[in-house]
């Protein structure tokens, strides 16, 4: 896969989840199956927007249905090399983090989708152009 200029991801992305049952870990507890069962429901019902603005900073909203969105909760910069974005997380909630968190997503489908996987197996976050 070629590289994308970093201009042809500059814009509005917003986010879902993508669950893919058969990759999900089998709960062996009740506790574990209500840990699951919290955790799908809050990716299934969360809205997730990043802006990735031309000066390489990125801003990203993470809320569910229920909350009012308070401004951007994850501030950052971003870097493209080839066909992986780093989105490295500096501010959570206007408060500068004590070590920056970098996380990696991977531009498929002709640059115009990029996704991570999430601490959940089976489930990972898919982004496209808003």
């Amino acid at each position: 896969m070629s590289s994308a200029p970093a201009a042809d991801i500059v814009g509005k992305w917003t986010g879902k989840a993508v669950i893919d049952q058969k990759k999900l870990p089998e709960p062996k507890t009740r506790q574990e199956i209500l840990n699951l069962e919290g955790a799908l429901k809050d990716f299934k019902s969360s809205v997730i927007q990043i802006n990735l603005n031309s000066d390489k900073t990125f801003r990203e909203l993470y809320s569910k249905p229920s909350e009012v969105k308070e401004g951007p909760q994850f501030e950052g910069h971003w870097a493209l090399s080839g066909s992986t974005l780093i989105l490295t997380t500096e501010k959570y909630k206007g408060k500068t983090l004590s070590s920056p968190a970098k996380a990696a997503y991977y531009l498929t489908k002709g640059k115009r989708e990029f996704a991570i996987q999430t601490t959940v197996r089976g489930v990972k976050l898919v982004f496209r152009p808003i």
